[in-house]
């Protein structure tokens, strides 16, 4: 009986690690979880501290990454998922999370380039497909160089018209680590927005665009 049970324990030892999960790495497993929710900030010229469009950019900051998702930071996602279906949804799943903490905890493996998917295109300037029609403010806003900006509330005609439909709507402002998360209202002609009472001149649809920023 004392040599049978050592043996029986060594069988199943065996047996455990030959049907082990493979291990999580970056191009097959990491890669396509940054292009679909985060490297529409982070890459140059947005918002994001810091690009992850490369191993070389992300595992620095694996362990960052994992404590951000796990923490619900990151991706910044507040739409209430029970209430409307969104194509651009960037949040992520149990499954996603997991995933990426297991890569931080493993090591975060680079794995083999030919897993990778293809790069993600962006638009100059845009997370959207380049615009057809672009609408701009009156003027410009300045901000400080520190301190605390309050809302601004700032009505801009959009000379479209009132019965067609926007796919998809984008901001961008002259420097994208100063404005954060606009929020844009459209208010049709001769309505008034239950937030604000404002009438566009020449009783155009316009947009009402709001902002809080922290500046410094």
């Amino acid at each position: 009986m004392r040599l049978f049970i050592p043996t029986l324990f060594v069988f199943l030892g065996a047996t455990v690690a030959a049907t082990a999960a493979p291990g999580v790495t970056f191009h097959k497993n990491v890669e396509p979880i940054l292009q679909r929710s985060c490297q529409e900030c982070h890459r140059p010229g947005e918002i994001g501290p810091m690009p992850l469009l490369s191993y070389e950019q992300a595992r620095p900051w694996a362990k960052g990454i994992k404590a951000a998702v796990l923490q619900n930071k990151m991706p910044p996602w507040p739409a209430d998922p029970h209430y409307a279906k969104f194509a651009n949804d960037r949040s992520l799943t149990k499954a996603q999370i997991d995933t990426l903490a297991a890569w931080a905890d493993s090591g975060a493996p680079e794995g083999n380039k030919a897993d990778a998917p293809k790069p993600r295109t962006w638009v100059d300037g845009w997370n959207i497909p380049k615009p057809d029609h672009v609408v701009e403010m009156p003027q410009a806003f300045e901000m400080p160089a520190s301190g605390t900006v309050e809302y601004q509330y700032i009505v801009v005609p959009t000379g479209m018209d009132p019965n067609g439909r926007d796919p998809a709507v984008g901001s961008h402002g002259s420097s994208s680590r100063r404005g954060l998360h606009p929020r844009a209202w459209i208010e049709m002609a001769g309505r008034r927005s239950a937030w604000r009472s404002v009438r566009t001149p020449g009783g155009q649809r316009g947009a009402a665009l709001r902002q809080h920023a922290r500046a410094g």
